[in-house]
């Protein structure tokens, strides 16, 4: 075999791989433009479980694998504050209820203190979250009748 017959050779098997390797690539990118579809899927549905799961007031929790899915934890990154309540109507009743019993001046210092709370569920923060936007539009503003009550 000649040194032209072998360069030849040689970039005929280079051009081969070269499009294998193209199309392995071309193979990946639509590997991902599907992946992406499914995790736009799984995103929704994720919402879907949490407004069903809220819609139905249900008193039994959520199962511990779906509240660890990345889709639910996507929902709870976007949930509302002004939403519907995390935790269901009558169940945000009841704390309302309680909250109703507290001195409004206490409020504020109540509120820092559970958002420092580091071992609160991402439903639990929310709440917490809900209840101190209904105790802010039910009271105005908490600091003030805290410092008021300093004084």
């Amino acid at each position: 075999m000649t040194d032209d017959e072998l360069l030849t050779t040689l970039a005929v098997q280079i051009a081969a791989l070269a499009d294998g390797v193209e199309a392995v690539m071309e193979n990946q990118r639509l590997l991902v433009a599907r992946l992406d579809e499914q995790a736009t899927s799984l995103a929704a549905i994720g919402v879907a479980v949490g407004m069903t799961y809220l819609a139905t007031g249900s008193e039994t929790p959520l199962p511990v694998d779906v509240l660890e899915d990345r889709a639910f934890a996507r929902f709870l990154e976007n949930y509302p504050i002004d939403g519907p309540p995390i935790v269901g109507k009558p169940k945000m009743d009841e704390h309302m209820a309680q909250l109703d019993k507290v001195d409004p001046a206490r409020l504020a210092s109540g509120f820092r203190e559970l958002a420092r709370q580091a071992d609160l569920s991402a439903i639990e923060r929310i709440r917490n979250r809900q209840i101190e936007r209904a105790a802010r539009q039910r009271h105005g503003d908490l600091e003030a009748l805290e410092r008021g009550r300093d004084r």
